[in-house]
């Protein structure tokens, strides 16, 4: 230590001799004459000359005394081969500054670095600076060989004392020999981190496991600053799942016909992936919720580790919390404090230039930035973990604050690991879907008709104020708790919101057109989400949009995906086409393109919904005939509210008739009707609707426009 000491004293005298050199060129020592044609100023000519007289003498001494060694290593003799190159230039400046004295007359000097034009050239002046530069880079890399070769365990010059937590790190201690200590510090963490050497490379990785008092105090020190305060905020405001719902998701799906993939086997399965998506308040971050806390999903886990120890770590976004519960900085500081608190040892190894720094100077106060956890994430998928084994569980990826693409170029690093799990929840937007489709998961809507069932009948049965409807109203109260189950439509939200004012509504001893209100009313929560959703559609799409909207409002019933495919083609489009059948190739294939236009443009609001009585039951086979609808009949009430619509039909800036286009759709529909589905009912329903449409259309249309399309109805017949 003595030794690496000695070299620090030589690199101090370096530093005095940058520092002096940095302030005289950024115009540090501000110089004027007086009256008598004297240098004067605050810090004057006999004081610069006097220092820098110093800081040569330093050098000098250090250089002759370092040169008696004859055990340098090969670091320290560059750290002498760069003092040497400092006095040299010093000793230059010197005899600029003491020509100055010698000057006669001249105007006023700002600062030294105008006086010096006088002595030197410009090219000399710009030379001088430079090298000053190049000395305080070299130096930093010089001091940061000397930090490590001090540091690593594996050196000789390793200290093998007891190092307890006020034991001050190596950078610390050549800190006590300098003057600007600070601006020191910040330049050499700044090249710590912008070194891309590994924990290895670096000599942070021990063979001993054991650790010291200090390095558990600085483990401490590094979570502390990875941890925020409404870390755990959004987690603990999911409501708890009720003790009779999700049973299911530990049950065997049902084999080849399933409609979802087996949790219970994907936890104790290689694979690494598990996708829960579903629609806006259909109770995803409670099912995910629930998953983290059931004792059943470790159990599973545990048959994956196969002995290894499992960690886990979970992050909920939140769109209406703070920001870092809506980023990806956020997701990463939560993810790395849980994990790291749990595993210490990984610190090196995910956070190398953070940990390095602090063990060097005692802490890092740099902000955390983005690049810095990415690239930490990327260390942690590509290490082999040794024993260990992780499950991330992310809930809302829909509710991050930026690009979708973002968080699934991070999810991709733990394709390459064989050694983390993660399950994921989301909306179903079209980036996760593309990204997703082919991964075991399950669509919440779908699974949870009996759940909402057994919710609502929990809360009504044994309730006085259900009893008495019972009494007075025996065959209402009997449907009610079906009714309240079929229009959820999957939005457990909704359930919640509407089961809450009907209790009201039975304590308050409502009659039965009340209750019938209640049940029809939209709840404020419900319409915030909403309110929320809509200003998450993508502004570039807000028209188009818009459009859709229109085209649901005016449709005399849902329409299909390829109806609406239909109805969303240019206005040219009708006529171009040819009066021929579409294989079951084309129809898929429009019906697909509508469902992500759907998904990327109104964000969930509308929905392709699969004929079916029950989640349970089979869907139709063809895609095409899905018909587009409301997330629940709640977003009609609010998306048609005057407010709301006005807001709808202003962003549409074309000249855009929604009966117009519906009129188009029923026309191309007959003109690509497959024969075998084309009878006298068929043929006539669609000439209805062409007829129907036609004569809604807005006065405004040219009537031109509405005689070719019938024109062309007349031809398509």
């Amino acid at each position: 230590m003595a030794e690496a000491l000695a070299a620090f004293s030589v690199a101090a005298n370096i530093v005095a001799f940058i520092d002096f050199g940095t302030k005289v060129f950024s115009a540090g020592y501000r110089l004027r004459k007086s009256a008598h044609g004297a240098l004067d100023s605050n810090e004057t000519h006999e004081q610069m000359t006097t220092d820098l007289a110093n800081v040569i003498n330093d050098l000098e001494l250090s250089i002759r005394l370092s040169s008696t060694d004859c055990q340098l290593t090969s670091n320290e003799l560059g750290l002498l081969d760069l003092a040497k190159q400092c006095k040299t230039v010093a000793t230059k400046l010197f005899v600029a500054l003491e020509g100055l004295k010698i000057q006669g007359k001249h105007s006023k000097w700002n600062t030294f670095k105008t006086a010096l034009k006088t002595v030197w050239k410009e090219t000399e002046i710009e030379d001088m600076q430079m090298s000053i530069d190049r000395f305080k880079q070299q130096l930093i890399v010089r001091l940061l060989a000397s930090f490590r070769l001090v540091s690593n365990p594996q050196s000789t010059f390793y200290r093998v004392e007891r190092i307890d937590e006020n034991t001050q790190g190596v950078g610390e201690k050549f800190l006590g020999f300098i003057q600007e200590a600070r601006t020191w510090k910040a330049d050499i963490i700044d090249a710590i981190h912008r070194d891309k050497a590994s924990a290895e490379d670096r000599g942070l990785m021990k063979s001993d496991p054991h650790q010291s008092e200090r390095e558990v105090y600085l483990q401490s020190l590094l979570l502390r600053r990875l941890h925020f305060d409404d870390m755990e905020d959004r987690h603990n405001r999911i409501s708890k799942a009720h003790e009779t719902t999700l049973q299911w998701l530990y049950k065997d799906p049902g084999g080849i016909n399933a409609t979802w993939s087996s949790f219970t086997k994907w936890l104790s399965s290689d694979s690494n992936l598990y996708w829960i998506t579903g629609k806006a308040g259909s109770g995803k971050s409670t099912l995910m919720k629930y998953i983290y806390s059931d004792q059943r999903t470790f159990d599973g886990l545990a048959e994956w580790c196969g002995g290894k120890v499992l960690h886990t770590a979970a992050f909920f976004f939140w769109n209406s919390g703070s920001e870092m519960q809506m980023s990806q900085l956020g997701l990463l500081r939560s993810l790395f404090h849980q994990i790291l608190s749990k595993c210490p040892t990984l610190i090196p190894v995910v956070l190398p230039a953070r940990w390095e720094s602090s063990l060097v100077f005692g802490d890092d106060p740099q902000p955390w930035t983005l690049a810095e956890l990415r690239q930490g994430f990327e260390l942690l998928a590509a290490d082999d973990l040794a024993d260990k084994r992780l499950c991330l569980f992310i809930d809302g990826l829909d509710e991050f604050n930026g690009n979708p693409m973002n968080l699934l170029s991070l999810l991709k690093d733990i394709d390459f690991s064989p050694n983390i799990k993660v399950c994921i929840s989301s909306r179903p937007w079209v980036e996760f879907e593309d990204a997703f489709r082919d991964r075991s998961g399950l669509r919440v809507q779908d699974l949870t008709y009996r759940d909402i069932q057994a919710y609502v009948s929990s809360h009504f049965l044994g309730h006085a104020g259900f009893a008495e409807l019972e009494r007075r109203e025996p065959e209402y109260a009997s449907q009610l708790i079906e009714e309240i189950t079929q229009k959820a439509s999957g939005v457990f939200l909704w359930v919640n919101l509407v089961v809450h004012s009907l209790l009201a509504g039975f304590g308050n001893a409502d009659r039965l057109s009340d209750l019938k209100r209640r049940l029809d009313f939209l709840p404020p929560d419900l319409e915030n989400l909403y309110r929320k959703m809509l200003k998450s559609l993508d502004p570039f799409y807000l028209e188009h949009a818009s459009q859709l909207f229109q085209l649901i409002r005016a449709s005399t019933s849902p329409p299909s995906l390829l109806c609406l495919s239909f109805a969303d083609e240019d206005e040219e489009y009708v006529f171009k086409c040819k009066v021929r059948p579409l294989t079951r190739e084309e129809r898929t294939f429009k019906a697909d393109v509508m469902k992500r236009r759907l998904n990327s443009r109104c964000k969930g609001l509308l929905e392709p919904m699969i004929k079916k009585s029950r989640a349970i039951e089979k869907p139709e086979k063809s895609i095409a005939d899905h018909t587009v609808q409301y997330l629940h009949r709640t977003v009609k009430d609010y998306l048609e509210s005057p407010r709301v619509w006005n807001m709808l039909l202003g962003a549409c800036q074309s000249s855009f008739d929604p009966q117009l286009a519906l009129l188009r759709s029923s026309v191309l529909q007959l003109k690509t009707l497959h024969p075998h589905c084309l009878n006298h009912e068929i043929f006539w329903n669609n000439v209805k609707l062409c007829i129907t449409y036609a004569k809604a259309l807005d006065a405004q249309i040219p009537s031109l426009d509405l005689i070719r399309v019938l024109d062309e109805l007349d031809h398509a017949a």
